[in-house]
This record gives C-alpha cells, sequence and structure tokens, in this order.
C-alpha cells in the first residue's frame, strides 16, 4: 500500500497524470483535453458532486524565488478569478497544490475552441462573418467584464485555441493562466502567443487594449483563413483584400484593433463591440422587412403600405386665405380622397387620406400615393414662400395661392404697426406712417 502511495505522490517531470488517477481525494483523471508549456488540461469527475464533469487546469512549476512569486500569483489570481461571474467565462470550482504541482478545478465547458474548428475545415479555412462577429461581441463583453475589475484585469493571451464554443454555440473564454492584474504602469512579462500578442506585449508592457490587438488578429485568421503565427509578426493585410465579402465596417475595426500604436486603437473592449455590426440585429431588420413585404403582398384586408399614406402637416394657424389653408386646399386638390383632421398644437391640421366604407387600404394607393421628390418640392415651396424667399415661377394653379399669401403678410405688417404705435393711412394704394400721438 505504501509502494502504491508513494507512486501516486511522486511523479517524474513533465509526466502527465494516468487515467483514474485521484486529485485532492475527489477529481477523478479521465483524459487530457490539451497541453502547454507549463502544464495540462485534463478532464474530470467530482466524485463529491454527482460524477459531473469538470476541468483540471494542471501548472507546473520550478525552483527558487520564482517559484515561490508564481504560487502567490496563482494564488492571489484563483481567489479573484473565483469571485468572478459572467455568462462567458467558467465558473472556478477549486483550487489546489498536489505533488509539487498546482491545480485549478473548473467547469467542464462541452463542445471544442475555435481552432479546433479551423483545423477540421482545413487549411486556409474561413468562417461566416455573421458568425465570427456574434463570438467576437460575445468575447469583448467578456473583456469589457475583465477590465473593469479593480484593477483591471488583463487576459494577455487571446487567440482561437482559447475560445471554447459551448453546445449552445456561445464563445467562452478559457485558460486564464497568465492573465495578470494590470501593475502600476502597466509593466509585466514578455509573454504570450506569438502572431496574435501585440508589440507593447514584446516589451514587458501590457493595458486593456492589448487584448482587443490580439482579438482582432484572431478575427483576421478566422474572416481570411491566415494564420499570423505563420506570417511576419505584425504583418496584417487589409482584410478585404484577402476576403472581399467582409463588410467595410467589419473590415475598419479590426484594422484598427490592429495598428500598432496603442492609442490609435478603440478605448475600450465596449467601443470596438459598438463599432462593430450587429448581426442579430440585421436579421432583425430582414425578417421585418421580409415580413411587411408579404404583407403588402396579401389581399384587401392586409394593412396599407407606407406609401399609400399621404400626410400634409400644416404648421402655421389656419387663417381665412392664409398660407395654412392654402397648403390645404393644394393637397386636398392632389389627393381629393384626404380630409382635413386635427393634430398637434405645433401642427394644426393635417390632411391624411381617408376611404369610403367597404373600400379596402390597399386600394388606395394607385391614387394617393406620389413620388417622394414631389412632396419634398411641394414642401420646398411653402417654406419658402413663408420665409419670403425667392420662389421659382409657380404654375397657374397656384397664382391665387401666393396672392392669398401676399396678402395674409400683409395684413401682419399692418397689425405690427398699429401694435407699435403707428397707423397704416386709409386709402392710399401705398404704406404710408405717420406717428400716433
Amino acid at each position: 500500500m505504501s509502494g502504491a502511495v508513494l507512486s501516486q505522490d511522486v511523479m517524474k517531470p513533465g509526466e502527465p497524470l494516468a487515467v483514474g488517477r485521484m486529485l485532492d481525494g475527489r477529481y477523478r483523471i479521465q483524459k487530457i483535453l490539451g497541453q502547454g508549456g507549463m502544464g495540462r488540461v485534463y478532464m474530470a469527475n467530482d466524485t463529491r458532486l454527482a460524477n459531473r464533469p469538470v476541468a483540471c487546469k494542471e501548472m507546473v512549476l520550478g525552483d527558487g524565488i520564482e517559484h515561490q512569486k508564481a504560487i502567490e500569483d496563482f494564488n492571489r489570481e484563483a481567489r479573484v478569478l473565483a469571485a468572478l461571474s459572467h455568462p462567458s467565462i467558467p465558473q472556478i470550482v477549486d483550487y489546489f497544490a498536489e505533488g509539487g504541482r498546482h491545480y485549478l478545478v473548473m467547469e467542464f465547458v462541452a463542445g471544442g475552441d475555435l481552432q479546433g474548428h479551423l483545423d477540421k475545415l482545413g487549411p486556409k479555412a474561413r468562417m461566416a462573418e455573421g458568425q465570427v462577429l456574434r463570438w467576437a461581441r460575445q468575447i469583448l463583453d467578456v473583456l469589457a467584464f475583465l477590465h473593469a475589475q479593480k484593477p483591471p484585469i488583463v487576459y494577455r493571451d487571446l487567440k482561437p485555441s482559447n475560445i471554447m464554443i459551448d453546445q449552445h454555440g456561445r464563445a467562452m473564454l478559457v485558460d486564464f493562466g497568465i492573465a495578470r492584474f494590470l501593475p502600476p504602469g502597466g509593466r509585466g512579462t514578455q509573454i504570450g502567443s506569438v502572431g496574435y500578442a501585440p508589440p507593447e506585449q514584446y516589451l514587458g508592457k501590457m493595458e486593456p487594449r492589448s487584448d482587443l490587438y490580439s482579438l482582432a488578429a484572431a478575427m483576421h485568421h478566422l474572416l481570411t483563413g491566415r494564420d499570423p503565427q505563420l506570417e511576419p509578426p505584425f504583418s496584417f493585410p487589409p482584410i478585404r483584400q484577402l476576403a472581399p465579402e467582409v463588410s467595410e465596417q467589419t473590415g475598419r475595426v479590426i484594422m484598427q484593433a490592429l495598428d500598432k500604436d496603442v492609442e490609435k486603437r478603440p478605448p475600450s473592449a465596449r467601443d470596438m463591440r459598438d463599432a462593430l455590426p450587429n448581426p442579430e440585429l440585421d436579421e432583425a431588420v430582414s425578417e421585418n422587412a421580409s415580413a411587411a413585404g408579404g404583407a403588402g403582398r396579401v389581399g384587401g384586408n392586409s394593412a396599407p403600405a407606407m406609401s399609400s399614406m399621404a400626410t400634409i402637416v400644416l404648421t402655421q394657424p389656419a387663417l381665412p386665405g392664409g398660407p395654412a389653408n392654402v397648403a390645404a386646399k393644394s393637397s386636398l386638390a392632389r389627393f381629393p380622397n384626404a380630409a382635413l383632421s386635427p393634430a398637434p398644437s405645433q401642427a394644426p391640421y393635417i390632411a391624411t387620406p381617408s376611404r369610403a366604407p367597404g373600400v379596402a387600404a390597399a386600394s388606395l394607393a394607385p391614387s394617393v400615393a406620389a413620388p417622394r421628390e414631389a412632396k419634398v418640392k411641394a414642401v420646398a415651396q411653402i417654406t419658402q414662400r413663408s420665409l419670403k424667399l425667392p420662389v421659382a415661377a409657380a404654375p397657374p394653379s397656384s397664382r391665387v395661392s401666393s396672392a392669398s399669401v401676399r396678402r395674409h403678410q400683409r395684413r401682419r405688417r399692418a397689425r405690427a404697426f398699429r401694435r407699435a404705435g403707428c397707423f397704416r393711412g386709409l386709402g392710399h394704394p401705398r404704406l404710408r406712417l405717420r406717428a400716433r400721438t
């Protein structure tokens, strides 16, 4: 028995855990999910909680001062990350040390990482823009959450292999092994993944916008099929040169986040998310437009289309023979089925189409609909008259309207003179003023 215990505790450096090994008397190892330079990630069963699957991240450290500092950083980060709660961050369950190795136990995410998806699709594989935007916006939500912590948490290793897609299609950010709190001055260690890490990270500097560069590099890879790890460092051709089908807005935001100058990148993860197109909103607009188009093709019981409604808003009081009534009369002349109806205070009357009982709304479209250019021209002419701007020669049908406008303006000026203490000479064709004593 003692020999079995000894073999359980003493392991060779770099040796993986055997299937069936029990960690901390609770977690039974099932298989290796992934591995890196500082350890591995195992799938295990939590024997204390109905054998639920968990992910055990293993960290193998050396000796000396760096070993002690790494342990302190590991414990501090594990405590803070255990208090974080976000839908796209796996929940941390436990952390402990055993056999000279340190373990972080997290919620198991059923699915695969984006690098695995790319490997299955083959070399130079591309992914649809809409799907990449959905995942990117979800990851930007996570980054905004991490960067808002006090002090901010900088992830530092964002790449396709660290983005898991769960069984519901949601992007999850995993592997916080090198995530660090932002120290004063933004100084840190030279660590990250070649091709995805920004230039300042190689100099030991880091800040929240460093994560935006890494995410943009991952998006560039997913949309173009160009693996930055196989290309010269910090070289990203304009995305639309490699993938013309990508929208200009998406390409512009990605290339801005890939700028070597930190100050030229989006100010924050939230700003970058808001600058990217929202595929869900675009799909909703398309669905509504399709539904509206389908409704317009239905028979007489369908709702009238927008083009069948002609509304003329009168912004001046409707005086007898005044410009408001003139506009209403001209609109009624163009729309025989229109009628005057009350409106709010700024628009005393509105001319709206009406229909006889039993007449379908859709049947009014040919008689009521007017080209947009004609409506704009009519409104511009009315505005010019009210502001006493030069008006082009009006057709014969509108000369009476222009004369009515001039009479109304003369009456308004006469009232203004009377209020100012002057009066108008009676019976004289020209305007004659005399001071009232």
